[in-house]
């Protein structure tokens, strides 16, 4: 029997055009692309990049904004490999940021592509005993970190870094001592870095005996000032801010008080960035159970430093990382680490009174009203309201969930009374101050479990 078949249709010309295509866009052992193939490719990455370029240099002219407060800070990590990559840090420009403190020195990593510099900061001990800032790192990327797009009140942390050697850390040291840097300094060549597993505990172990090889790269902002320093110089402009600061961390801690408190809430871990320059300001809306407490700042409150925090992320707590994974492991030993960053953390969690009440196992919600015992803050709210300051020593207090009038005993009590005197406030000094400012974006945040919605006006 004879069999009949359909003929394919085709376009005169198309089989050949596509054979000739296909055969161009393979090698002979197949599936791999030839160079012309290869140049369209390498086409097309660079033109996405160069899209993305110009993208950021229309939209984010300022990248610490994008980075903090717009939707493009996704596209700027996107663009620099999410600041894995140090290859794009611009050596030549790298400096130091100001002090080398007791717990680490800070240095400014501007990372450049096609033109475009975004900054960020990498942290690094000083010395062996200095805060353990794999535990910071820890914290920050873990649970801080989880919670960037809903409060603006914390800085972000992007990756954790360790020195090759300990000649490599000595070097880089002394030329940050000396705030110079070699005509031919190159970062790559002093630390790598460090691929964590969030699941991988037996880090702990190790930050022991690396402590003052790690460093920490996170979030840097150019406009970021001392709320410490701030107080003090510019007391007559920052008094009309003086609530409304104080309430962008009050509202977030009572937010988070079973799950995080911070532990070393001094007014030199309390910063002001400024968005904004000249008289531009953002309005701000905080959201709690169904009532908005509005104001006009010219600042956004930022906390740092997240080496002696109490935290809960819902897969592990300090206290087990501590008692599971620091304590009784034979490079942490002895005691728990005291001598490896982790004195104010883990020895003396049995006593914590012997360490002004530093108990990170547990959650303190009176520790963290400390800012206030600095004796301007105290004459501030006494002078002005009357109001007493109920701490236990000048760096830290047991908990004390008493609500007494006009006491500050704990941070539901401080939201409580900065609450009660907002309104007022506002209406009296911090219109005063901004008046004719002209109010440069909104921001609206939520303590419903909502992202913080940011609005350019």
């Amino acid at each position: 029997m004879r069999r009949y078949t359909k003929k394919r249709k085709t376009i005169k010309g198309r089989n050949k055009r596509s054979r000739h295509r296909y055969r161009h866009t393979r090698n002979k052992r197949g599936g791999v692309l030839d160079e012309s193939a290869k140049n369209v490719v390498a086409k097309s990455i660079q033109n996405k990049s160069q899209a993305l370029t110009n993208i950021l240099q229309t939209y984010c002219s300022n990248p610490d904004n994008c980075l903090t407060l717009g939707h493009y800070g996704d596209y700027i990590k996107q663009f620099f490999d999410n600041f894995r990559n140090l290859s794009y840090v611009d050596n030549n420009a790298l400096k130091r940021i100001g002090n080398t403190s007791a717990n680490g020195l800070i240095l400014q990593l501007p990372f450049k592509k096609d033109g475009y510099t975004a900054y960020t900061a990498l942290k690094c001990s000083v010395n062996q005993t200095s805060d353990n800032l794999f535990y910071e790192y820890y914290v920050g990327k873990y649970f801080v970190n989880t919670y960037i797009k809903k409060f603006p009140l914390f800085l972000e942390t992007y990756d954790c870094y360790e020195f090759y050697n300990v000649n490599m850390w000595q070097q880089l040291i002394n030329f940050s001592n000396n705030k110079s840097f070699p005509p031919n300094f190159n970062i790559q060549n002093f630390v790598r870095r460090v691929n964590v597993d969030e699941n991988d505990m037996s880090m702990f172990e190790e930050s022991c005996v690396k402590n003052k090889l790690f460093c920490i790269l996170i979030q840097y902002f150019d406009k970021f000032y001392d709320f410490e320093k701030k107080f003090l110089k510019e007391y007559d402009s920052i008094k009309y801010d003086l609530f409304n600061l104080l309430y962008q961390i009050y509202f977030v801690l009572c937010y988070l008080n079973d799950k995080y408190t911070h532990y070393d809430l001094h007014p030199g871990n309390v910063f002001l960035y400024k968005p904004y320059d000249g008289d531009k300001c953002i309005l701000m809306r905080y959201h709690r159970n169904n009532v908005v407490y509005e104001f006009k700042s010219e600042y956004i409150v930022k906390v740092i430093d997240y080496g002696r925090n109490f935290f809960d992320n819902g897969k592990v707590k300090s206290g087990d990382i501590i008692h599971n994974y620091i304590c009784g492991k034979p490079k942490c030993e002895p005691d728990c680490g005291y001598d490896y960053g982790y004195a104010s953390i883990a020895s003396n969690t049995q006593n914590p009174e012997d360490f002004y009440w530093i108990n990170p196992e547990v959650p303190n919600r009176s520790h963290d009203i400390r800012m206030f015992v600095k004796d301007y803050m105290e004459d501030f709210f006494y002078d002005n309201l009357k109001i007493k300051i109920q701490y236990d020593e000048d760096y830290g207090t047991p908990e004390d969930m008493t609500d007494i009038p006009k006491t500050f005993n704990n941070i539901f009590s401080v939201r409580k009374f900065l609450e009660s005197y907002i309104p007022a406030y506002n209406l009296d000094k911090n219109k005063k101050k901004y008046g004719n400012w002209t109010v440069a974006a909104t921001m609206d945040i939520y303590d419903d479990g909502r992202e913080y919605d940011f609005k350019v006006v």
